[in-house]
């Protein structure tokens, strides 16, 4: 809670018919109930990983990411090279 002063982050609400004006009623509500049990699932997640330090090393070790960056001052060189 650092980042917030040692408050509560602000809260904020996901207006699904302005992100999917499309739906009808009947889908919007399925959306919202989706998005309900995803969040609520995510949660028991980061909860089972937070209690358990061998169950976070694992899911460190599989989301490692294994290929360097991309992202380097040789490929820019490479663009300026090319726009020149």
């Amino acid at each position: 809670m650092a980042e917030f002063g040692g408050k509560d982050p602000p809260k904020r609400s996901i207006d699904l018919a302005k992100l999917c004006p499309k739906l009808s009623p009947e889908e919007l509500e399925e959306a919202r109930e989706n998005l309900r049990r995803y969040v609520v699932l995510a949660l028991r997640v980061f909860e089972r990983l937070e209690s358990d330090p061998d169950a976070m090393a694992r899911f460190d070790a599989l989301t490692a990411s294994r290929r360097a960056s991309t992202m380097n001052a040789k490929g820019r060189e490479n663009e300026e090279k090319i726009n020149s």
